[in-house]
């Protein structure tokens, strides 16, 4: 059982960073949210909720994968460990938000729990919050 979170971050950066550059960001959030959900409620009862999944450990891998993966970028890295947690029975949400700095338009997505923000950068304000009833108007890469 503990092998099989981290045996999924070398397929889920590739695959997500298809399907987003083949269907888009928003299918993509929406088959990446049903999976998250699904995995949830199947190991939620396998796990003990109050021990912390290894997630420094976790982000160190995404990071590593998606600089060899062409083209995977921020929101890839967010699903993945969106992903990743919730082999634990973590809720976690995909952010999506745009930069404060004057010039051109920046998005970045985050992965937010209820205890901490992985990939955040401080720069940018939340814009889009992945469990929102309303579908992001994302511009596809």
């Amino acid at each position: 059982m503990k092998l099989l979170p981290y045996t999924s971050l070398p397929f889920s950066i590739p695959l997500l960073t298809c399907v987003n550059h083949v269907l888009g960001p928003t299918p993509m959030l929406h088959l990446v949210n049903r999976t998250a959900s699904l995995l949830e409620s199947v190991f939620s009862n396998h796990c003990n909720r109050d021990a912390l999944p290894p997630t420094e450990c976790a982000e160190r891998w995404i990071w590593r994968i998606s600089h060899y993966t062409p083209k995977a970028a921020c929101l890839e890295r967010a699903c993945a460990l969106k992903i990743y947690l919730s082999f634990y029975g973590v809720h976690s949400t995909v952010i999506i938000g745009h930069s404060l700095s004057e010039g051109p338009l920046v998005l970045h997505a985050w992965l937010q729990t209820d205890t901490r923000a992985f990939f955040y950068e401080e720069n940018f304000s939340e814009n889009w919050r992945s469990d929102a009833a309303v579908d992001p108007s994302i511009p596809s890469v």
